[in-house]
Order: C-alpha cells, then sequence, then structure tokens
C-alpha cells in the first residue's frame, strides 16, 4: 500500500493489518511508529466509515474505568452509558466524533473528560437521566458539537474543573445546555476555572437554559461564560416560558444576542430573579426587539452588586435593563455600568409598554442613547430612584430621577472628589455617598 487512496480503499474493504510505503520506507532499524500524520489519516479513514454505520452500539462503563474515546469510536462503539460511580473519557482534540453519553436514571455519576471532541448525531451530546446527577470535571480543550448537554426536570448538572468547554448547538429547538423551548431544566451549577463557550444558531434557540427552571435555578460560582445566540427567537440566559432564577458571582459573563427578538439574561414570559455579584458582565446585541437584562412579558427582579457592567446594544426597539412590556425592578450596587444603545425606540433603565423601579443606590453608572426615541429612563410606569452613586445621564428623559418617597432630585456636579451628605423624605432616610471616577467626573441627583 503507497499511496492515500490505497490506504482508504484497504480501510473500506475492512482490512486491519497494512504494510507498505505509505506507512514507511525500508529502513536500517525498523521504525518505533508510523508519523502522526499517517496515523492521523488512518483515524479520519475509519471514523469516516463509522459515520454511514446507523447501529447503535453502546458500552457499558465500569465505575473507576479510564476509556479511550478513540479506541470505542474504532470499534464502532457510538454511545458511552454512564451508571453510579466515577469515570475518565479521554479523547484527542483534532478528532471529532460522531458520539453520545448517556447518564443512567438515578445515578449519581462523576466524569472527567480531556480533549474530548464529540458531536451529536440526532439527540444531545451529553443526556442526563431522571434523578441523575452528573458532576462534569474538564481538563484541556473540549468540544461538543451539533447539540449540547440536556438536564432534565428532576436532574443536576454540575461542571467544575481547570479546562475549556465549547458547545456548538446549530439544530433548531436544540439543547445548549439545559433543555428545549418548552420543556423543564434541573439544577445547573457552573464552577469552572476556564472558559465556556455556548454558541447557538437556529430558528428559537437557548443557549443556557430552557422552558423553565424547575430545580435550584442556575448557579455560575466562577470562570469565564461567553454565550452567543443568532436566530429568530433567542434566549442567551434563563427561561421562555416559565420561572428563571439566574445567579452569577466572581465570573466573567459575555452575551451577545442576534436575531428577531432577543433576551439575553432572564425569562421571556416568566418570573426571573437575577442576582449578579463581583463580576465582569459584557452585553451586547443586534436585533429588532431587544430586553438585554429582565422580561420581556413577564415579571423581574435583578440585583447588581460589586459588579462592572458594559452594554452595547443595537435594535430597533428594545429596552437594556428592565422590562419590554412586563414589570420589573433593578438595583444597582457597588457597580461600575456603561449602557451604550442605538435603535429607533431605546429604553435604557425601565420599561418600554410596562413597568419599572430601577434604583441606584451606590456605585458609577453612566448612560447613553442614540436613538429617534429615546426614553433613558422608561416610560411614564418607570421609576429611577436614586439614593447614592456618581450618576452619568447623557440624554434629559421626560421624568427625572427620584427619592425612595417618590420626590423629583435635582443634579449637582459637587466640587470635591468625595462627596457624602444624609437626606430625609417622609419617612425615608438615605447617606448619599459618591465618587469621583477615573475620567473626573462626579454627578449627583439630590433633594435641595
Amino acid at each position: 500500500m503507497e499511496t492515500l487512496e490505497e490506504l482508504n480503499t484497504v480501510i473500506e474493504c475492512g482490512i486491519d493489518l497494512i504494510q507498505g510505503y505509505y506507512t514507511g520506507r525500508p529502513a536500517e532499524k525498523p521504525l518505533a511508529d508510523i508519523s502522526d500524520e499517517v496515523r492521523d489519516r488512518m483515524f479520519e479513514a475509519n471514523l469516516q466509515i463509522n459515520r454511514y454505520d446507523k447501529q447503535a452500539k453502546i458500552y457499558y462503563a465500569q465505575d473507576g474505568e479510564e476509556i479511550n474515546l478513540l479506541d470505542l469510536a474504532l470499534k464502532r462503539y457510538t454511545a458511552l452509558l454512564l451508571r453510579q460511580g466515577s469515570y475518565t473519557l479521554n479523547g484527542e482534540a483534532s478528532h471529532n466524533i460522531d458520539f453520545a453519553i448517556y447518564c443512567a436514571d438515578g445515578a449519581k455519576t462523576q466524569l472527567t473528560v480531556n480533549n474530548i471532541n464529540i458531536k451529536g448525531i440526532e439527540e444531545p451530546t451529553i443526556r442526563l437521566g431522571d434523578r441523575s446527577q452528573l458532576e462534569l470535571i474538564l481538563n484541556g480543550t473540549n468540544t461538543l458539537d451539533k447539540e449540547g448537554i440536556l438536564v432534565p426536570a428532576s436532574a443536576s448538572l454540575t461542571i467544575r474543573g481547570d479546562g475549556d468547554l465549547r458547545i456548538n448547538n446549530n439544530r433548531n429547538y436544540a439543547v445548549g445546555i439545559g433543555s428545549g423551548y418548552n420543556a423543564p431544566y434541573g439544577t445547573i451549577r457552573i464552577g469552572t476555572t476556564g472558559t465556556l463557550s455556548i454558541h447557538a444558531s437556529g430558528e428559537k434557540i437557548l443557549c443556557l437554559g430552557g422552558g423553565w427552571s424547575a430545580g435550584e435555578g442556575i448557579q455560575v460560582t466562577g470562570g469565564k461564560l461567553d454565550l452567543v445566540g443568532n436566530g429568530v427567537c433567542v434566549v442567551c440566559f434563563g427561561s421562555y416560558s416559565g420561572v428563571a432564577n439566574i445567579s452569577v458571582r466572581d465570573a466573567d459573563l459575555k452575551v451577545f444576542g442576534d436575531g428577531n427578538e432577543v433576551l439575553l439574561i432572564g425569562s421571556h414570559s416568566g418570573d426571573a430573579k437575577i442576582v449578579l455579584e463581583n463580576s465582569m458582565i459584557d452585553m451586547s446585541s443586534a436585533c429588532e426587539i431587544l430586553t438585554g437584562r429582565g422580561t420581556v412579558n413577564g415579571s423581574a427582579d435583578a440585583v447588581l452588586s460589586g459588579c462592572t457592567v458594559k452594554s452595547d446594544t443595537h435594535c430597533d426597539k428594545g429596552t437594556v435593563f428592565g422590562s419590554f412590556g412586563g414589570e420589573a425592578s433593578v438595583v444597582f450596587r457597588e457597580s461600575k455600568v456603561r449602557l451604550y444603545g442605538e435603535g429607533y425606540r431605546v429604553v435604557g433603565f425601565g420599561s418600554m409598554n410596562g413597568k419599572c423601579e430601577t434604583r441606584a443606590e451606590s456605585g458609577d453608572i453612566d448612560g447613553n442613547l442614540l436613538a429617534v426615541e429615546i426614553l433613558l429612563l422608561g416610560n411614564e410606569h418607570s421609576r429611577f430612584v436614586v439614593t447614592g452613586g456618581n450618576i452619568h445621564l447623557a440624554q434629559e428623559s421626560d421624568h427625572t430621577p427620584v427619592s425612595p418617597a417618590g420626590t423629583p432630585l435635582c443634579f449637582a456636579n459637587p466640587n470635591k472628589d468625595h462627596y457624602e451628605a444624609t437626606f430625609c423624605d417622609g419617612d425615608e432616610e438615605w447617606t448619599y455617598i459618591a465618587d469621583r471616577n477615573e475620567n473626573g467626573y462626579l454627578g449627583v441627583w439630590i433633594l435641595l
């Protein structure tokens, strides 16, 4: 056998042993091994044949087993079943293999993955069983193609480790991590020190979440999270038709949505509770209808504490922080917020067609919109309550910020680097604290 074409032919014929100039020229001493290039071509030829073999063949792993993914694929296994216990799955990032991983119903499983690169054939690449608990430990660079990880309502998924995971979800109504549009999802915990990327495209798509939360919600406690959604109806992080409980702490979160109707973080039509603490948040979009953080037609409560937030949105009609048509409450504490939006009719803080109260308690907030109709502080049913913080609002609004008692506030530029004063308004009392920022700006909204 002397050429690549001959290699492919003999592999198609089922030949297991070969020799010839293609694998190695005559030498004075026997070769210890064939070249990596030839080895990879032999693997790819075998894997290509296996892709046409539609017969399912499941490998039943044993507790404590270390499994080689390429070995399973070459033996024409199409799936791996994990039961109670701990397992290690080793792959090679350069080889993309049609494969699926199942966790048995009721099983408590720990799976460590090293450089796996697998593609779901007609289903989620990793499927948790009912009442199962999977701890997925990431090492190296790992990729899941076509679909991601299905977490049923009664299951829980924990992802940790210092490796990376990239999920490419390019099927309509497919799963990123969680469930589909019309199904509940279980508890999802993410605490990596690496990068978790979910890139989803299709008609109706979800990156992280599902129809509604049936467990303890989605909890992120570290690492980098990169969510990109492209489709007609896009939910990047949260729920579509019901409850969303989202908690992000000590993480680096980047979210981008591109489509007709986009929700970046929250719930489209249900109740959302969003807690973001000590995290870097980067939100951007290009769409017709947008809700950046909050809800489209449901209700949402969001609290941002100690975060650095950058929001750059482009839409026809949209709300960056708050609600599009539902009710929302948004609180900023010790957060640095840089909001910029462009479009036809754009809300910065508040609601487009619903109701919203935004509270700025401390931090550094800058809002700037470029639109035909600018609603920087929302519609007539929106309130922007200020009790502290360095506030810069680039455009005037139909209504000004107010005190907790509802009294309109006045804007001032104190001639000092640190501002602190106590105010009373009816039964409400608060101490206003603000500091000049790195750009030399200090602006406050106070009672006179």
